[in-house]
C-alpha cells in the first residue's frame, strides 16, 4: 500500500482553505521499491495465469452425461417414487420438476420447483409435485451415483414424473 501511495506525484493537503491550495511533492519510489512492486505484479500475473489454466482444465474435464448414466439416474429416482401413496385423484397427474444438486450429487431441498403439470387443478398438481420432490430427496440423501466430471450438466436437473409412462420418467 505504501508503494502505491508513493506512485502519486502530488498530494493536496486540505486542512484549511489556504492549505487546500498547497501542493506537496511526493518522492518518487526508489529502485528497490520499484523492484518489489514489479515482483508483486509478476507474482499476481503468475497466480492469475495458474487460476486460468486450472479453470480451463476443469472445463475440459467436464462432460455431458451418457444415455446410460441418465437411465441409471432415473432408475435411482424411480425406486423412491410412489404414486400409489397419493390420493386416487392425483395418481394420474404428471409433473415436470426442476431442482439443483450439490457437487456430492445430493438434491438441495429449497431449490425444487414445479415447472409444469398435466392437470390444471392446482391441488392435484401440488400433490403430485410433493410426491416427486419426496422421491428425489429420499433417494438422494446419500447422493446419487453420478459422475463428478459431468457435474456442470447435472447441477441443475429437470425430471418429468409421468405416471402414465410405464417405461420410465
Amino acid at each position: 500500500m505504501i508503494a502505491s501511495l508513493r506512485l502519486m506525484t502530488l498530494l493536496i493537503v486540505a486542512s484549511s482553505p489556504l492549505a487546500a491550495q498547497t501542493i506537496v511533492p511526493v518522492p518518487r519510489p526508489t529502485a528497490e521499491e520499484r523492484a518489489v512492486a514489479a515482483e508483486e505484479r509478476a507474482a499476481a500475473a503468475a497466480l492469475a495465469e495458474e487460476e486460468a489454466v486450472a479453470a480451463a482444465a476443469e472445463v475440459e474435464e467436464s462432460r455431458p452425461l451418457t444415455q446410460d448414466e441418465i437411465a441409471s439416474f432415473m432408475v435411482q429416482v424411480r425406486a423412491c417414487w410412489n404414486t400409489a401413496a397419493l390420493p386416487e385423484e392425483a395418481q394420474d397427474v404428471g409433473v415436470l420438476v426442476g431442482f439443483s444438486m450439490t457437487s456430492d450429487a445430493e438434491p438441495i431441498p429449497n431449490t425444487f420447483e414445479m415447472i409444469e403439470a398435466t392437470d390444471t387443478d392446482p391441488d392435484r398438481a401440488d400433490l403430485a409435485f410433493l410426491a416427486a420432490r419426496r422421491a428425489v430427496i429420499r433417494c438422494g440423501e446419500d447422493g446419487y451415483d453420478l459422475p463428478a466430471a459431468a457435474f456442470p450438466y447435472w447441477e441443475r436437473v429437470q425430471i418429468n414424473f409421468d405416471p402414465t409412462d410405464a417405461g420410465g420418467n
